[in-house]
């Protein structure tokens, strides 16, 4: 693991605008020993660039249907089923307070 020094916790404490009190220096000297111990063996992974990079695992493409115009229905079809209409618009109640 690697080991952070009390100074080092304290200059990322105070990058990231903490105040921490000397148990938590403590504890985020463990803590953050430990992800940068995790951070070091991800860098160790062995990388090869000959492979092509994959990018997305689908080759799904983005398909689009084609605009169709179809039978519309009338208004008075539209506003055959509500139960208050002005004739140009379905009336509902207000929901909203000045």
């Amino acid at each position: 693991m690697k080991k952070l020094s009390i100074n080092q916790v304290r200059d990322v404490a105070h990058l990231a605008r903490l105040t921490l009190k000397e148990e938590e220096v403590m504890k985020y000297q463990k803590e953050l020993g430990q992800i940068l111990t995790e951070i070091e063996k991800i860098n160790q992974a062995e990388v090869s660039e000959d492979e092509e990079m994959l990018i997305c695992p689908t080759t799904n493409e983005n398909f689009y249907n084609s605009d169709e115009v179809k039978d519309m229905i009338t208004r008075e079809d539209a506003f055959s089923n509500s139960k208050n209409s002005n004739g140009m618009y379905i009336v509902v109640p207000k929901v909203v307070n000045e």
